[in-house]
């Protein structure tokens, strides 16, 4: 039964080969799109979900008025703003990660990359697991460094 059903499906798409292509090929363009977009969808569900409070954090970024250019940051000194001007909220932190600090290891200079000047508040509102420090020994000294796992 279901090979004359193959049978007839063939003959159709053989009998009518430019709609039969038309058909597939948008099938198979409509099938990709909805995968990418159900896949960059997840991706952007998936940031800093890990974090304790991962539901009520909030990353402000900067828009000039035209709304032609858009900044993953604002300026350092609207925490302090935005506290007293907006209702609701409770804490805000800092990050600066343009330069690239150096580190002497075993005697000579190392870039590193993948590093963050945070201020006290980093620790209150997202959650690490240190190789090497601590939150506390961190807010008594402005100059320390803790180290965290990788997740990439």
């Amino acid at each position: 039964m279901i090979k004359s059903y193959f049978k007839t499906a063939w003959r159709s798409l053989l009998k009518n080969k430019v709609m039969s292509c038309l058909n597939i090929v948008g099938l198979a363009v409509g099938m990709t799109a909805a995968v990418l977009i159900f896949m960059w969808v997840q991706n952007e569900m998936s940031f800093d979900g890990y974090h304790k409070n991962a539901d009520r954090i909030y990353r402000l970024t900067t828009r000039t008025t035209d709304k032609k250019w858009t900044w993953e940051g604002s300026p350092m000194l609207l925490a302090e703003a935005i506290v007293k001007e907006t209702p609701g909220i409770e804490t805000t932190s800092r990050l600066y990660a343009d330069k690239w600090p150096v580190f002497e290891v075993n005697g000579a200079p190392q870039y590193e990359k993948q590093c963050a000047y945070v201020d006290n508040n980093w620790f209150n509102l997202f959650h690490y697991h240190f190789i090497e420090g601590n939150a506390a020994g961190f807010a008594r000294n402005p100059n320390s460094v803790i180290l965290t796992v990788s997740s990439i």
